[in-house]
């Protein structure tokens, strides 16, 4: 595994045949989110996993959402000429759904793990920025620590505590290493309340799309079944006896995908 930058992100490459996949971590971890899923794999993968704006020792996030895709699409330019097949989770799922949306001709096929594809009603956008707000202005005046452990105590995460602890204790560890402020920027201009709605436009795409999640995770598995109405090409797949977070709880179920 080498270490370098692809438009100025923090990137861990991993060497293997094919085309690389590129991987991307969910809102409050890193690069390093992705080692049980290529270490789960068992044998040579090409890859590369990012660390997102304001994560870590990423620079700050840029002012919007868009702009963020933009850059992702930047570091994907600058790794191959070719479209290249992106893995992300949450927020990273997001942003790949941002990727096929925007920039289609850099994407092979995006998997995308418990994302959502955007908010449609502006009331309901309000309310998830202003959410998102308030988590940030807690970060920025509680600390890191602190503020994962309330993040982590929300019911969507709760069936973490059946990881191993090992898996924990890397994620924490990984938690430690944020900015406060940076992270807080990161959270405002990468809020749901603040993303495009991409279903318009995945509906009108070409763009292979695949979408896990884990069979105990009620909310996301309804968000699948809405997009799939909305974008019949969607190859839904559930990972059975685990929740919102597979990278986590389920790395091999993740690592059957790349190759």
């Amino acid at each position: 595994m080498s270490v370098s930058r692809l438009a100025g992100l923090p990137a861990l490459r991993v060497e293997g045949p094919g085309r690389p996949w590129v991987l991307l971590h969910g809102f409050g971890q890193t690069a390093q989110a992705w080692d049980h899923v290529l270490a789960a794999r068992g044998e040579a993968v090409a890859a590369v996993a990012l660390t997102l704006p304001g994560h870590a020792d990423a620079p700050p996030a840029p002012a919007t959402f868009e702009a963020t895709v933009d850059k992702l699409a930047e570091a994907l330019t600058e790794l191959s000429a070719d479209p290249l097949p992106v893995l992300g989770y949450s927020l990273g799922g997001r942003l790949a759904l941002g990727l096929a949306c925007r920039h289609p001709s850099r994407i092979a096929r995006a998997i995308v793990v418990g994302a959502h594809p955007g908010l449609a009603d502006p009331a309901a956008r309000a309310e998830r920025a202003a959410l998102d707000d308030a988590w940030a202005q807690r970060l920025e005046q509680e600390g890191v620590v602190a503020f994962f452990r309330a993040w982590r105590a929300q019911p969507l995460f709760a069936s973490q505590a059946s990881a191993p602890p090992e898996r924990r204790a890397a994620r924490a560890a990984a938690e430690a290493r944020h900015d406060p402020r940076r992270l807080a920027g990161a959270m405002r201009a990468l809020s749901l309340g603040r993303m495009p709605l991409w279903t318009p436009a995945l509906a009108a795409g070409t763009v292979p799309l695949t979408y896990l999640v884990g069979a105990l995770d009620a909310k996301f598995t309804a968000v699948a079944g809405e997009l799939a109405r909305e974008v019949p090409r969607l190859d839904v797949r559930g990972v059975p006896g685990v929740g919102h977070d597979v990278t986590l709880e389920a790395p091999e179920a993740l690592a059957g995908f790349l190759g």
